[in-house]
């Protein structure tokens, strides 16, 4: 990538690709505000939809994985496993999200960190961040859960979606009571 690139919020020197010219890095940050603010709100149908068809959904279980396909992981779901996961917690019968958690979900330092050649079309940005997620469930204490994320965004039809969403929680060696809500 020619160019730095910057935070999000603050003037990105590098080139983005043409598509993404009118997706500024507010937009970007607005976009990944809204994706928050539906899983913190419940409304996993909507996220969903905020997925490309191809998207993927990745929790590795190590530290530097870089192939999925390679490496060990808590989750690694493609857009019909990720229905499927959703179909099952909007059911009413997933019995360990049932009452279902309540989350916060806390986004800082979103910095573009490729803006051009991504995508068949240079269509792509990626964006690195930090989310921390607070969990809470009657009877049980809250959970906070730090992670590192890196968010592989596409331009499609005017929009942006997800074409991949990589989270590597901070601390992976520890034992998690209930992960069965979306991260």
């Amino acid at each position: 990538m020619s160019g730095s690139s910057g935070p999000i919020g603050g003037e990105v020197t590098a080139g983005p690709a043409p598509a993404l010219v009118d997706a500024g890095a507010a937009d970007v940050a607005a976009f990944l505000y809204h994706e928050a603010h539906l899983l913190d709100r419940g409304d996993l149908a909507a996220w969903l939809e905020l997925f490309t068809d191809d998207g993927v959904y990745w929790l590795p279980a190590r530290r530097g994985a870089v192939d999925a396909a390679r490496h060990v992981n808590i989750v690694y779901d493609d857009k019909a496993r990720l229905s499927a996961r959703v179909a099952r917690l909007l059911s009413g019968k997933e019995y360990a999200q049932e009452p279902p958690s309540v989350t916060c979900r806390q986004l800082t330092n979103l910095v573009v960190v490729e803006a051009e050649g991504h995508g068949a079309d240079g269509d792509e940005v990626e964006v690195d961040g930090v989310q921390v997620t607070h969990e809470t469930r009657p009877n049980t204490a809250a959970q906070v859960l730090p992670a590192h994320v890196t968010w592989r965004l596409r331009l499609v039809r005017g929009g942006l979606r997800i074409a991949c969403k990589r989270l590597t929680l901070l601390e992976l060696d520890r034992h998690y009571e209930n992960l069965t809500f979306i991260l």
